[in-house]
């Protein structure tokens, strides 16, 4: 039980801390028995200390992302009824097919932006691999990237060389990411059957 508060204390939020006590009894000659409580885990408050500090240095990164969402929400409000989201998360999966698992994914990093397919959380590639290989030509031309899939078992892969910390290139960044997107979502629905 100590590894397991251990490991909560090293990976939740500093709003928690997680301890450990072992309970015991005393008595004194006739006096009733009293508890005694033994700290045997507890937060390292060093540690801690240093997961503030490199976390607060990321703060800023993670706003901006949840910023950049909520614009390219105001901006596009019809993409919230396809599963886009404001948040402080880098991409928003959109699910296009509801007989294969097969999401769009627009994405936001610090420096690049971009689109690619994906199986669904937690599934295979293999699954899209024999759906798309007898459509791979068309749909490489038509989308102007390879099929893939790529490291990450992504498909058809596109990016654009600027990101979020890039203010000024949000309005091309959003309207890149919408057109693309939306390329996407039509190509394979209407190649795919």
């Amino acid at each position: 039980h100590r590894t397991a508060i251990r490991w909560l204390n090293q990976h939740t939020s500093d709003g928690f801390s997680f301890f450990a006590v072992r309970l015991s009894l005393v008595r004194i000659e006739n006096s009733p028995y009293a508890p005694v409580l033994e700290v045997v885990e507890k937060p390292d408050v060093f540690e801690r200390s240093i997961q503030q500090k490199v976390s607060s240095s990321n703060l800023e990164h993670y706003a901006l992302k949840d910023e950049f969402w909520s614009a390219f929400l105001e901006r596009y409000p019809e993409t919230q009824q396809l599963g886009v989201k404001a948040g402080r998360h880098p991409g928003n999966y959109i699910p296009i097919s509801s007989e294969h698992s097969i999401e769009v994914a627009l994405w936001v990093g610090s420096k690049k932006c971009g689109v690619y397919i994906r199986s669904g959380w937690g599934e295979t590639s293999e699954p899209l691999i024999e759906l798309f290989s007898p459509y791979r030509e068309q749909l490489e031309t038509l989308l102007g990237t390879h099929m893939g899939p790529d490291s990450n078992n992504h498909f058809f892969s596109k990016r654009l060389q600027t990101g979020h910390d890039n203010r000024e290139d949000w309005p091309i960044m959003m309207a890149w990411l919408k057109e693309t997107a939306d390329l996407f979502i039509a190509t394979v629905t209407k190649t795919v059957p």
